[in-house]
């Protein structure tokens, strides 16, 4: 079984000079598949499926581990429960330099407007990226599970 150790530090210096540092680590074990790391270039103005359960022979499926960098500003969308009446989509947007990690694919849909965790559980389908300005993105990805 492998293992991957996430380790980050994040260092804040006030006005005065006053810094504090504040480190993480976090080891998960057993994993048996992995994807990547692989660099992907998003062009300008593009979209562009990076990870879609129904092409299963192409990816680490069902994965239980993300990571995402990305070169410059990239929009990520993630959907849930695709293609049924009740399917979910979050995005968040990565900017230059700063990793974007999950442990887990789970995630929530067909929840009220004011619950979002009232919902069921079920798993990301799909993840799709979008290079919103003019520039292209180099993103570097790596699946695991």
């Amino acid at each position: 079984m492998a293992i991957i150790t996430v380790s980050t530090q994040i260092t804040i210096e006030d006005d005065d000079s006053l810094r504090r540092t504040y480190p993480f680590g976090r080891t998960v074990t057993g994993l048996t598949a992995f994807q990547g790391p692989q660099k992907l270039t998003i062009a300008a103005n593009a979209t562009l499926t990076i990870y879609d359960a129904t092409e299963a022979s192409e990816h680490v499926d069902p994965w239980t581990f993300l990571f995402l960098e990305a070169s410059g500003i990239l929009d990520v969308e993630f959907t849930t429960n695709e293609a049924h009446g009740n399917e979910e989509l979050a995005t968040v947007r990565l900017v230059q330099g700063i990793p974007f990690v999950l442990g887990s694919n789970v995630s929530y849909y067909n929840h009220s407007a004011s619950n979002a965790f009232g919902g069921t559980a079920d798993v990301i389908d799909k993840i799709r990226v979008d290079e919103p300005s003019s520039s292209a993105v180099i993103l570097t990805m790596m699946l695991a599970k």
